[in-house]
């Protein structure tokens, strides 16, 4: 608010929360989508809506830890991530 006002400042702040909820909203729908090539049981119905809910509350769990947790998992996260890159791309 202090740079653009008070409206314009809500209006990006909205803005911002709307743009954080809907991109955190698809991180557990990619997990089970790359799950279901490991464990197909995964792919429809309850086992998958198992995953996705699963995937939200452990994240949000870890949000709600602290910020020192989640920012060692989200390392871990990133290491776990680049793996298989490393192991498909040799040095």
């Amino acid at each position: 608010t202090a740079a653009f006002g008070p409206f314009w400042g809500f209006i990006e702040g909205f803005l911002s929360w709307i743009s954080g909820v809907s991109d955190n909203s698809i991180y557990p729908v990619l997990f089970c989508d790359y799950l279901k090539h490991v464990i197909p049981a995964t792919e429809v119905g309850l086992p998958r809506t198992i995953c996705v809910v699963s995937f939200t509350l452990v994240l949000s769990w870890l949000n709600y830890m602290g910020l020192n947790i989640m920012g060692w998992s989200a390392v871990l996260l990133a290491i776990f991530t680049v793996l298989p890159f490393v192991y498909v791309v040799p040095i």
